[in-house]
């Protein structure tokens, strides 16, 4: 169980002693109304965040190296990275309202980490929980893009997932083609993609011969569209399920 948090952590950015765990605080005291936990072990960049109604609280990111056992002690001292005001005997973990984590898709083992996680937290702290797939992280992204380019309306999100293969979802006009996240082959995603489409994503370096993705400098930062993403979500008990695409 979380414990309740013991100070207050003003530092913009702290690393344990390991160099594993890096931390950003914004300056910001929390009123105590609403609180989202956000976890997301399945991108690349692996995060976890605190989110309130009006915006990003706190965000650290998790290194892949690791261990199961530290992510709660990371999550706590993200927790009490927060200064409070009118706290009232209250801890922060109790003012957690809910739990939002990445569905899919995602290595293996670091979906079922954060399931497991997000579930157990879910449920020993009785609180709902939301998966959000990492195609809508995206497209939120995009949505509010910084490019200097009109924002773009139609594109195409690209995910790795083997060296042969690859998911991929269409947004605006691109949705036509593939309205949902689908799985397909390396060769069917060059045939099938015309060469001056918008795409983003995570890619290995296999693909990114055959694609180029919008800069992550030309979207909005994943701290700015978390509420956003937080609100949309549709939360229920747990177990929330993994989503593999392949059809596990």
């Amino acid at each position: 169980m979380l414990q309740a948090p013991t100070q207050d952590v003003r530092s913009p950015v702290r690393w344990n002693d390991d160099g594993k765990f890096r931390h950003t605080m914004y300056d910001t005291p929390v009123s105590m109304s609403s609180l989202t936990l956000f976890i997301d072990l399945c991108s690349h960049r692996k995060i976890i965040a605190c989110v309130d109604q009006g915006k990003t609280l706190a965000l650290a990111e998790i290194s892949d190296h690791t261990d199961e056992a530290d992510l709660m002690p990371a999550i706590e001292r993200l927790l009490s990275s927060i200064p409070v005001h009118n706290r009232s005997g209250r801890s922060i973990s109790s003012a957690i309202d809910r739990i939002a984590a990445i569905s899919g898709p995602g290595g293996f083992m670091s979906q079922r980490v954060e399931m497991s996680l997000g579930n157990a937290l879910s449920w020993g702290l009785r609180i709902p929980i939301a998966g959000i797939h990492l195609s809508d992280v995206w497209a939120a992204r995009v949505s509010k893009s910084l490019t200097p380019i009109p924002t773009p309306e139609s594109f195409l999100w690209l995910h790795s997932t083997q060296k042969t293969s690859l998911f991929i979802r269409g947004f605006g006009t691109c949705k036509t083609e593939w309205p949902e996240p689908t799985l397909i082959s390396l060769d069917d995603a060059r045939k099938r993609i015309p060469p001056d489409t918008i795409m983003i994503g995570e890619l290995i370096p296999e693909h990114c011969l055959h694609f180029t993705l919008l800069p992550a400098d030309k979207m909005k930062p994943i701290e700015d569209v978390l509420q956003e993403l937080c609100e949309r979500a549709t939360y229920g008990n747990p177990p929330m399920l993994p989503w593999y695409g392949r059809g596990i």
